[in-house]
């Protein structure tokens, strides 16, 4: 009997990403696609090589930031390092 793919409880392998997107957003994420493929086939032109690297950059910078702004709402008033220097 085939597999429901339509439940995602019955095939965690299976990933839905949904999103309202304009047609400059959809270009966008074709764009990235398409480094991303180019990189793991090893067919990225120098130029595609700097401009993905510049955007793994730029999510890790938010994602760390992102995770200093949960260290904040967690402790408010900052860490106290008992004065170090």
């Amino acid at each position: 009997m085939p597999q429901d793919i339509t439940n995602p409880n019955n095939n965690p392998n299976l990933g839905l990403v949904m999103a309202q997107v304009d047609d400059a957003d959809g270009n966008i994420v074709v764009s990235l696609i398409e480094l991303l493929t180019n990189k793991r086939g090893g067919t990225l032109t120098d130029a595609e090589a700097r401009a993905l690297s510049a955007i793994e950059g730029e999510i890790r910078n938010l994602s760390h930031n992102q995770f200093i702004g949960q260290l904040d709402r967690f402790n408010p008033n900052g860490f106290n390092d008992g004065g170090a220097e």
